[in-house]
């Protein structure tokens, strides 16, 4: 190997590996900050929630689902629209519109008619702009 991609290869492996297993490891300790999760799964707001528009409400609700899924305290990292009215605050037609942003915006999928899970993979992103709207 040429002595210039060796010095590439040995910046990448120091400066863009990561001991992450996935984006909910990589971000466990950010969404730490933003919410707990109770032994039944249920996600506790360490936010004021009452600062948060429907669309970061429901991100924040679907990220802690998704830990709750990988701790074990929840069967699944999916919301229904019955759990969304009883969790989140607003009207149903207003979580309605908010859930088809999330979704035209790539961070959430419906997984069947009124379910609603966010995309792993989309982690970084949804707290990116999760981040926008919390932060004066």
């Amino acid at each position: 190997m040429e002595a210039k991609e060796q010095d590439l290869r040995e910046w990448v492996l120091s400066h863009m590996t990561t001991e992450a297993g996935s984006e909910l490891d990589l971000y466990k300790e950010q969404v730490a900050k933003l919410l707990s999760l109770t032994s039944t799964g249920d996600v506790i707001f360490n936010v004021d929630r009452t600062k948060l528009d429907q669309p970061t409400e429901i991100l924040l609700l679907l990220i802690g689902k998704a830990y709750a899924r990988i701790a074990g305290l929840a069967a699944t990292d999916v919301l229904t629209n019955n759990e969304l009215v009883k969790l989140a605050t607003g009207s149903s037609g207003g979580q309605r519109w908010a859930l088809t942003k999330l979704r035209e915006e790539s961070l959430i999928t419906s997984t069947a008619p009124g379910t609603h899970h966010i995309l792993p993979s989309q982690i970084g992103r949804a707290l990116k702009r999760i981040g926008e709207k919390i932060t004066p």
